[in-house]
């Protein structure tokens, strides 16, 4: 199987060039587009190879009020509203996966440690679809709902 694997991507090798600039390109897009005040865009920049971005967060706490009914980690319940409205709408997103030092092989090595800023990242961040055979419609597709979207 690993010989049909590399012989499958010897071919996507020959155009990653291509591949890289056309996803870099969309997400470009989406960070000059989206103009939702939820979002925290961060910006966009040539040096990033854009092979699993746009990584959008959600603002610190954005619209949550201190005696929300919210648990311990409210933007995330906003971060899972949108990819859930994002789904509903017929837009794959991802979230982000947790931090390394949370995921089951490393936490003997990690234990109770604490690092707030992967931690912070990992509970707001979703990735947008960024593949290189969207269309001009696609990604205004994605636009006007990210832009749309509300609590």
């Amino acid at each position: 199987t690993t010989e049909l694997s590399a012989a499958l991507a010897l071919p996507q090798l020959e155009r990653l060039d291509d591949i890289l600039r056309i996803r870099s390109k969309n997400a470009e897009y989406y960070y000059d587009n989206i103009e939702n005040p939820i979002f925290d865009k961060g910006g966009y920049s040539d040096d990033v190879a854009y092979l699993g971005y746009p990584l959008f967060l959600i603002r610190d706490n954005y619209g949550i009020l201190p005696s929300s009914s919210y648990s311990l980690n409210p933007t995330r319940h906003i971060r899972d509203a949108i990819v859930n409205y994002m789904f509903d709408e017929g837009i794959e997103t991802r979230p982000l996966f947790p931090p390394i030092h949370k995921q089951p092989a490393y936490l003997r090595y990690f234990g109770n440690e604490s690092y707030p800023n992967a931690e912070k990242i990992s509970s707001r961040g979703f990735y947008l679809p960024v593949h290189p055979f969207l269309s001009q419609n696609d990604l205004d597709y994605v636009v006007d709902k990210g832009n749309k979207f509300k609590l």
